[in-house]
């Protein structure tokens, strides 16, 4: 089986990271393609198997509706014939139209809302049929009027944690956040918090800027970093791929994001028996059972309450968090991927 993955972005954030636990967890006699316009992605860093890459330029606008981009047309179409792929793997609506035409199998990754909230996108996914995966029920529901084959698939974390009990070493008791310097994750809120707490909580800051676009300019990732300077209980560790290095310095993952389509650092936090707080989005309502393995809060006094409440009874909420993490391991997900690719 040969299967061709294209993406655009260069840098690691959730989508990338899930992109990357499918290509390293498939079965050895899998043959993986991957296109990107990238000539030294960091992608490749954390791939650790055999791979073909390619590198071909092609543009990807930077609004919500997908564009045709013809380099990127002619550049599968050879790949495919050239190599004979038998799969077409997606993990970004933006590259749906160009496979238009492509006699081979589409499967489509959806993270959200944009995938189907213009008319546009919902037109291209009832052209295309593609067998498409949905991380949440919402996300599920959103695209059952668009294909066919559709499948719920929460996504997954690589790695195998054995810890159920998990509390770092540290004399303070450790938030973090983990995401891209964006407005969407809503940085600021996250400081309010900390600077609502007594000094024996400190605030990791795990990220960086790392999209071009309009709302993420570098003065905006200048705002975050000065504020952070101004306070000793932040600490900015830039950006890590190591999850390991993440969340045994982490207690408590704190997502204070205004939205988050499925939210790949809730499962590494719970699989690590992290526990989770955060704001309302499609990814909590799905991932955290509010008193049970984190809390879901609307305000940034109930952050604070939940914050001080999970510190007293960490044991009770470390557990849950483990265990519950263990609904989205990797052979659960890659059995049911495998049965998609092969019409099984």
């Amino acid at each position: 089986m040969k299967v061709l993955f294209v993406h655009y972005l260069e840098n690691i954030g959730g989508g990338e990271r899930y992109l990357v636990n499918v290509i390293n967890s498939l079965p050895e006699n899998y043959e993986i393609y991957l296109l990107t316009p990238n000539s030294n992605s960091k992608l490749e860093s954390i791939i650790n198997r055999p791979i073909v890459k390619i590198s071909k330029k092609f543009k990807r606008n930077v609004g919500p509706f997908p564009s045709f981009s013809f380099s990127l047309f002619f550049s599968i179409r050879e790949i495919v014939k050239n190599n004979a792929i038998d799969v077409i793997h997606l993990n970004d609506h933006y590259l749906l139209p160009s496979v238009f035409f492509q006699k081979k199998k589409v499967v489509f990754t959806s993270h959200g809302l944009w995938d189907v909230h213009f008319y546009i996108n919902r037109m291209i996914l009832k052209y295309l049929r593609p067998s498409v995966m949905a991380a949440t029920p919402i996300q599920y529901f959103r695209l059952k009027e668009c294909v066919q084959d559709l499948y719920l698939m929460p996504f997954f974390n690589v790695e195998k944690i054995n810890n159920m009990n998990h509390r770092s070493n540290s004399k303070n008791f450790n938030l973090s956040i983990v995401g891209r310097f964006s407005p969407v994750k809503n940085h600021f809120y996250a400081f309010d918090i900390i600077d609502s707490l007594n000094d024996s909580f400190r605030l990791n800051v795990y990220g960086a800027k790392t999209l071009d676009i309009a709302e993420e300019k570098d003065s905006y990732e200048l705002k975050i970093v000065n504020q952070i300077k101004t306070n000793t209980n932040i600490i900015h560790h830039g950006f890590i791929s190591e999850m390991e290095k993440i969340y045994n310095n982490t207690d408590l993952l704190i997502i204070t994001s205004n939205t988050e389509s499925f939210s790949m650092v809730t499962i590494e936090a719970l699989s690590y028996g992290v526990p989770v707080i955060s704001t309302l989005t499609e990814g909590s309502t799905s991932l955290i059972i509010d008193g049970y393995n984190g809390f879901i809060c609307n305000s940034k006094d109930e952050f604070v309450e939940k914050i001080e409440l999970i510190k007293k009874n960490y044991s009770f909420y470390s557990k849950n968090a483990y265990e519950s993490s263990q609904k989205y391991v990797k052979e659960l997900y890659i059995d049911k991927l495998l049965g998609i690719y092969e019409n099984r």
